[in-house]
């Protein structure tokens, strides 16, 4: 154990295979069985699948009673995934689960079909991993076992998620998160709704231009209420992981309406757990998110010295996926050069008659709404409001500058009952209409769908005047 403690595990490995031939020497089967899975556990944490996979099949051989031959083949299963040689990982798993039904251990062998389940998904048989899950799923219910139900549950969802099933994703992540709330498990509850969040995140980016903007937005603030749910637990329980990739989310959803302030100021949050933790991979995927919001705010440099920081931690993990994402990032704000326009530099050359006759571009008609729209909006000085006595003229005035200061414009024509839709709130100014409101009117709450629940000034003025 010193060995292991100063970080020689190459070293602790090689004593443990000796003292595993020492013990078969002196015929102690059970001590050898012991140090061959220690020698097994030691490779694989070092990355030494081949002979991790040895050493896991030698003990498998050598195990005579159940609880042997079940540690065996769990070892065997972890060498064989890490090897990557899923065919081979899918027979220990399957080993492993007819030997726990026949012991009749239904809580056990749910356990073990979920490890099928992950040699099932690595193959990209998603139909196959799916039918297991929901297997496990009812062994572990009939078990009463509710972390390994929710933990199937979560497997579930994330085989869905993966097949890009997204509507079936968020049904088995929602039911994962009420089965751990109604146990009390709040460290399970706080990954359910990450979970959930990840998925809706993914459901939002998924929508098209056939969505409402109602849609969209019940989209947007259900993808935040999970995140921001999974944040509380993560503080409340000090779990810095989950509160750093709960902030992840919301900067990811914040950067994709246009709330770079908050986004950037969520990445910072987060970057700052993620290096307290030594999470380097979280940390590169937060700054690609951190690059994209600094180019959505034109702040290009920025952009670019983020990205390369993420290549470079990616580079280092050797993690190729997430270099293919920074390249992709990196080409998205560093579009490719247009090639130079021909210069006729020789005196005598004469230009192509057909450049000569080029028409002039015709300049495009200003749009109608621009034409109506004003300077930028500057804030007007009001009067404070009272809301335990509210004066419905301030009361409109204030109106009138959340709206205007949320588009941006003075607005000559904005009125009491024009829809706010054709004032220029579209669905993402929703999201901002939303929280500047409930800022404005501290103590209100409004709806995730206020601009179609409440689609004008007046209708706004009338459910605040009801509420209070």
């Amino acid at each position: 154990m010193a060995q292991i403690s100063q970080g020689a595990e190459d070293d602790a490995a090689q004593t443990a295979q000796s003292a595993a031939e020492a013990f078969r020497e002196a015929g102690d089967k059970e001590q050898e069985l012991r140090m061959l899975q220690f020698t097994a556990n030691l490779h694989h944490k070092t990355g030494r699948s081949a002979e991790a996979a040895i050493a896991a099949e030698e003990m498998l051989k050598k195990a005579q009673n159940t609880n042997s031959k079940v540690a065996a083949l769990e070892t065997v299963f972890s060498a064989y995934m890490q090897k990557k040689e899923y065919t081979k990982a899918k027979d220990a798993a399957k080993k492993l689960c007819n030997l726990l039904q026949q012991a009749k251990n239904r809580q056990k062998e749910g356990l073990a079909k979920l490890l099928m389940c992950q040699a099932y998904s690595k193959s990209e048989d998603f139909s196959q991993s799916a039918s297991i899950a929901r297997e496990a799923q009812a062994l572990l219910h009939d078990a009463k076992d509710i972390a390994g139900e929710a933990k199937a549950l979560r497997t579930i969802a994330k085989i869905h998620f993966f097949a890009q099933e997204f509507e079936f994703a968020e049904r088995a992540a929602y039911k994962a998160r009420e089965l751990v709330r109604d146990a009390g498990d709040p460290q399970a509850e706080g990954d359910a709704a990450l979970l959930l969040g990840t998925i809706r995140m993914q459901m939002l980016q998924s929508l098209d231009d056939r969505t409402s903007n109602e849609g969209f937005t019940s989209h947007f603030f259900e993808l935040l209420d999970a995140a921001k749910e999974a944040k509380w637990i993560g503080k409340t329980y000090g779990n810095a992981k989950l509160v750093g990739c709960s902030l992840m989310l919301m900067a990811q959803a914040y950067t994709m309406v246009n709330e770079l302030a908050d986004a950037l100021r969520f990445t910072e949050e987060a970057a700052k757990l993620f290096r307290e933790a030594e999470d380097d991979r979280n940390l590169a995927r937060l700054l690609l998110i951190e690059a994209e919001a600094w180019f959505a705010g034109g702040e290009q440099p920025k952009a670019q010295q983020s990205c390369k920081q993420a290549l470079r931690i990616f580079q280092d993990l050797k993690d190729a996926a997430g270099e293919d994402k920074a390249f992709d990032v990196m080409e998205r704000i560093n579009p490719p050069t247009p090639p130079p326009e021909i210069v006729w530099e020789v005196e005598d050359a004469k230009i192509p008659e057909s450049k000569m006759k080029a028409a002039p571009r015709a300049e495009p008609e200003p749009d109608e709404n621009e034409q109506k729209l004003g300077a930028a909006f500057k804030k007007k000085t009001l009067g404070k409001l009272n809301m335990n006595k509210v004066d419905p003229d301030l009361l409109r005035l204030t109106l009138y500058n959340v709206v205007q200061e949320v588009v941006g414009f003075e607005m000559d024509f904005l009125e009491d009952d024009l829809p706010l839709m054709q004032a220029g709130i579209a669905s993402r100014q929703a999201v901002t209409l939303r929280a500047a409101l409930e800022d404005e009117l501290k103590g209100i709450a409004f709806p995730a769908t206020v601009v179609f629940d409440f689609p004008t000034i007046s209708s706004i003025q009338e459910y605040i005047m009801d509420t209070i």
